[in-house]
């Protein structure tokens, strides 16, 4: 398969770009979460958990706990614990390492209004954005 791109770059304001740095920061909070989760499930019972149990979890004490992932779009959650559920899966395949914590760095990216967006300095790959100046 052929996958095309744009590069496309933004002058967000303040505003926009604080937003964007929030949403890069839930998509690793969430996948450091799904990381701590599964290693604390795995000690006790010896199983690993899936995507589906995990969103479950997350979602169940996300109100109370994480308040602040509200903030921004829900596919920011959605898409730390997808890539954390990939990354188990290619562990399990002998494909990769086991999933480690994320570290903030300059090409965090997530997942937005069902189209993939990499942020990085002010360059956002989308076939569509909206309105981000």
């Amino acid at each position: 398969s052929v996958y095309l791109t744009h590069k496309i770059k933004l002058y967000p304001t303040p505003d926009q770009e604080q937003y964007l740095l929030n949403a890069c920061g839930v998509t690793r909070f969430a996948f450091n979460w799904a990381v701590d989760e599964n290693d604390r499930e795995y000690a006790e019972t010896g199983k690993i958990l899936g995507e589906f149990t995990l969103v479950k979890r997350f979602n169940a004490i996300r109100r109370e706990k994480f308040p602040w992932t509200y903030d921004v779009t829900k596919w920011a959650c959605q898409d730390g614990i997808t890539r954390y559920a990939k990354a188990m899966d290619d562990f399990i395949a002998k494909i990769h390492d086991k999933p480690k914590h994320k570290a903030r760095k300059n090409d965090e990216s997530f997942y937005f209004c069902g189209v993939n967006g990499c942020y990085f300095n002010h360059f956002l790959g989308y076939d569509c954005i909206g309105c981000f100046y």
